[in-house]
């Protein structure tokens, strides 16, 4: 029986139409496991192409799927009644992930492409399709999967009623945004790229915490000679580390220190600890630990996320001289729906001389 997984990719891979790429199979985990040249479903291409392609001289296409059938003796194909058994069947999700990201790992290295990244399919679309051995689909069987597969959507929108609109022009002239605020907000639209938010996060927060103490410096007249003696050392061991920021130099300028919220504190710990494992050692985690796992994605977007609440804790500790103005709790609530027409069939194509699968097509 065939399992054969087909997977939407977030970038294209450039095929010369004429050249015929061989089918590579493996044996793994008791599968036969085919990993089949890329294909292009029209349906999912999402921008303007060019009217001409060409890759070493000759006509090309543009592929956006992936496509890996899994092989073995018999699959268990029993629909179950339980909603939390939805993603448990075969092969399980996650060996097909982890299939996918081998491929994709490999891709990565030899063609030294940056837009190809590990792909999670809990966040993203893919289909599986059950199979007999000659690629003929089964007969519609009571209480029998034929196939499953998800279908998601991300919509990045900047709400813009009348109250915002208005207020974009009440800002002064020489408005300029905090530039902490900016790197904080750089990090969250990095996500779901762990290393990157990770390393604009803890940016922000170090641009926030040098800025709020010089504040707070002047605001307390701290001698300037003082204060310089301080913050430039000849040495870099003999400056301040930014938790002694965080800690020290913030409670003699304010009464108060972030690890009075324990919470907090330990999301700050964490960040820098995953900052510099992700600088040093290229994987973000949170513990310095050789075998340490690294962070997931749903990981890092909470510690992300949490990070962003620490600039606000310190504002309720600062003097009304020192606190920046906040935005407005402003009502953008939306809804959005479309129709779906899931019968449509994609077109799908590759290229010459390599058989499209059957059951390929996208439903």
């Amino acid at each position: 029986m065939i399992a054969r997984v087909t997977i939407p990719i977030p970038f294209s891979i450039l095929i010369a139409a004429d050249e015929t790429l061989p089918i590579f199979s493996v044996e793994r985990m008791g599968y036969k496991i085919s990993h089949f040249p890329p294909l292009r479903d029209t349906n999912l291409v999402s921008q303007v192409e060019p009217s001409i392609l060409k890759l070493n001289e000759k006509d090309a296409i543009l592929c956006n799927l992936i496509v890996i059938d899994f092989q073995k003796e018999e699959f268990d194909r029993t629909i179950s009644s339980d909603p939390s058994k939805m993603f448990q069947f075969e092969p399980p999700l996650e060996f097909i992930n982890q299939v996918l990201n081998d491929f994709l790992i490999r891709l990565r290295h030899l063609t030294n492409a940056p837009q190809i990244h590990y792909i999670n399919l809990h966040y993203t679309q893919w289909q599986i399709k059950y199979l007999k051995n000659d690629g003929s689909e089964f007969q519609e069987e009571s209480g029998k999967l034929r196939g499953r597969g998800t279908k998601t959507f991300e919509i990045k929108h900047v709400p813009l009623p009348s109250d915002i609109w208005s207020d974009i022009f009440e800002l002064p002239q020489d408005f300029f945004s905090q530039y902490w605020i900016d790197l904080l907000l750089d990090g969250l639209d990095e996500l779901p790229e762990i290393g990157p938010s990770i390393v604009l996060t803890h940016t922000a927060l170090e641009v926030f915490i040098a800025k709020i103490l010089n504040q707070l410096a002047t605001a307390e007249k701290i001698s300037p000679e003082f204060w310089e003696w301080i913050n430039n050392r000849r040495y870099p061991d003999q400056l301040p580390t930014i938790e002694e920021k965080y800690d020290t130099l913030l409670q003699n300028l304010t009464g108060h220190t972030l690890k009075e919220d324990t919470k907090l504190w330990s999301v700050f710990q964490n960040l820098r600890t995953a900052r510099n494992t992700f600088v040093h050692e290229g994987i973000a985690k949170i513990s310095l630990k050789s075998q340490a796992p690294p962070l997931t994605r749903d990981e890092a977007r909470n510690l992300v996320i949490l990070s962003n609440m620490i600039p606000y804790k310190i504002r309720e500790w600062l003097p009304k001289s020192v606190q920046w103005e906040l935005n407005k709790n402003y009502n953008t609530k939306s809804f959005s729906t479309w129709p779906m027409d899931f019968q449509r069939p994609g077109k799908v194509v590759n290229s010459a001389g390599f058989p499209i699968p059957p059951g390929s097509v996208l439903h």
